[in-house]
């Protein structure tokens, strides 16, 4: 019977690497086993000494507070993390005689009213900054203290918490990874898919899901990217074809171009088509295997008066000269728009000239082109 429950143990231990919710659950079931009265399970950050509950059994979290904020400073029954040995279980008799423990204003103040006297745990395991405490315990009254048996069953546990925890700091990791790349896709302006290796559609930025809701030559069928045209789509289907057998391993087609349709007259959406080797497997069709950029010739530039203000010390009126030329407005348009003369209009403009470092209306609009198209400033929604 304890060998199952041993067993069911160490599956709800993995259960927890992949949803932290199971932590107390788990917990509960070590609590259990051990035939033990309490138990904690927390992550310590060695720089902060901040201690993060992750699960506790009937340890209000008071006692975690009231700890952390002034009994650790007398704390004679826990071993520093520095003296464990990490991955190893101990036993409280290991590290402080019953009486002497009995007879320290530290059990009467803090673990007695926590029922707290006979403990077992250790560290199973230090990564970087961050260590896992675990814990289980007994009162004074009518329990035994933990034995070798005890010991030993928190010890064979000891290398699945370990290898649960690192799982869990991978995945975490990887989250943290994988929501900057998303929120910094985000405020790129040029419109980015991203495809599964089964040709699924992975994942789309913000310009991206707007340019589908527009449905002016590309919208999203049955989770692929299509194009309206028949002709134009298969080319599209094929391109990516190749590019995700590349991406998976498996073809040499570096991608390629392809100019999209739009029913609303408008001069054709550009796409370039790559492979991605972003994929830690192969033929995994959760990992990107292609990706398709897109590109808007009739798209103005937006940049911001603000961040031409800022980069090149240009005033406002300079900068709305430079915006508007970006713009495709003329000098005579912008003079019309903005109540202003000629003369002072080309007087401006020399000025936005010197002061970015351009001689030519094109070198100036390109220069615009450059910065906007790298990144928005609206904030990223989901």
């Amino acid at each position: 019977m304890r060998e199952q429950q041993v067993a069911a143990l160490v599956e709800g231990i993995y259960d927890a690497a992949l949803d932290a919710s199971l932590w107390p659950a788990v917990l509960h079931h070590l609590v259990r086993l051990t035939r033990s009265n309490t138990g904690n399970i927390a992550e310590l950050d060695v720089v902060s000494g901040a201690t993060t509950p992750l699960g506790a059994v009937n340890m209000p979290r008071q006692g975690f507070a009231d700890y952390e904020a002034y009994y650790w400073q007398h704390d004679i029954w826990t071993p520093k993390p520095g003296t464990f040995e990490i991955g190893r279980a101990y036993s409280s008799q290991q590290t402080i005689d019953d009486q002497v423990l009995l007879r320290s204003g530290f059990y009467h103040d803090w673990m007695k009213p926590l029922h707290l006297f006979y403990g077992m745990g250790g560290i199973p395991l230090a990564d970087g900054n961050r260590m896992l405490l675990i814990g289980v315990h007994r009162p004074w009254a009518r329990q035994r203290p933990y034995g070798r048996e005890d010991l030993a069953v928190l010890q064979r546990l000891f290398p699945h918490f370990t290898r649960a925890l690192q799982i869990r700091n991978r995945l975490e990791r990887a989250t943290v990874e994988r929501d900057a790349l998303a929120e910094t896709a985000d405020h790129v302006t040029r419109p980015i898919f991203t495809f599964a290796g089964d040709g699924r559609l992975l994942w789309a930025n913000r310009a991206a899901e707007d340019l589908c809701r527009q449905a002016d030559g590309l919208t999203i069928r049955k989770g692929r990217l299509a194009t309206l045209l028949p002709s134009e789509d298969q080319r599209l289907q094929q391109l990516i074809l190749h590019s995700l057998q590349t991406g998976n391993g498996a073809g040499l087609s570096s991608g390629g171009s392809l100019l999209v349709s739009r029913p609303s007259g408008k001069r054709s959406y550009v796409l370039l088509i790559c492979p991605l080797r972003a994929g830690l497997r192969r033929h995994d069709d959760r990992q990107p295997a292609a990706v398709v950029f897109v590109s808007d010739p009739e798209r103005h530039p937006d940049v911001p008066l603000d961040r031409l203000m800022t980069l090149y010390g240009l005033t406002r009126a300079e900068a709305q000269v430079a915006q508007r030329l970006a713009s495709g407005q003329d000098l005579k348009a912008i003079g019309a728009s903005t109540h202003r003369t000629m003369n002072t209009i080309r007087t401006q403009l020399k000025q936005v000239f010197q002061k970015t470092r351009t001689s030519r209306q094109a070198q100036l609009v390109r220069l615009i082109l450059e910065i906007e198209g790298g990144m928005n400033d609206a904030a990223p929604h989901r």
